[in-house]
């Protein structure tokens, strides 16, 4: 997480924290239609899925937490920027910044993210 707005005093942001992430677009593979990505911290865990692609289109999804409980909540998320611009089965590195309105159950909060991945070779 990179930032987040006056509205997140209560939620729980992780500011400035490393954490394992894992992108799954839609349409590739067997991801299956709708988009998912998880941030994986030291003692906590949040998914992501919107239906379709993740764009700069703020699109209405599910969240899902587990740490200190789980429960799921109604979020809004967009990539405000990817590169590269257009992913293939055969892209091996994505930059994606984005927002995520809604963050840990907190209606007005919105947090910001980065996250640099690497595709897994193995699969």
């Amino acid at each position: 997480m990179t930032g987040k707005s006056a509205d997140c005093v209560n939620a729980w942001t992780f500011l400035n924290e490393h954490a394992i992430a894992r992108f799954r677009p839609s349409g590739l593979g067997t991801n299956g239609t709708n988009s998912t990505f998880s941030i994986f911290y030291s003692s906590y865990a949040a998914g992501y899925r919107v239906p379709g692609r993740f764009d700069n289109t703020l699109k209405q999804g599910e969240a899902l937490d587990v740490g200190g409980g789980m429960g799921t909540w109604p979020v809004r998320v967009r990539f405000t920027s990817q590169v590269p611009a257009v992913i293939s089965a055969s892209t091996s590195q994505i930059t994606i910044n984005g927002q995520i309105v809604g963050f840990d159950y907190t209606p007005g909060c919105t947090a910001t993210f980065r996250m640099a991945l690497l595709r897994d070779l193995d699969n």
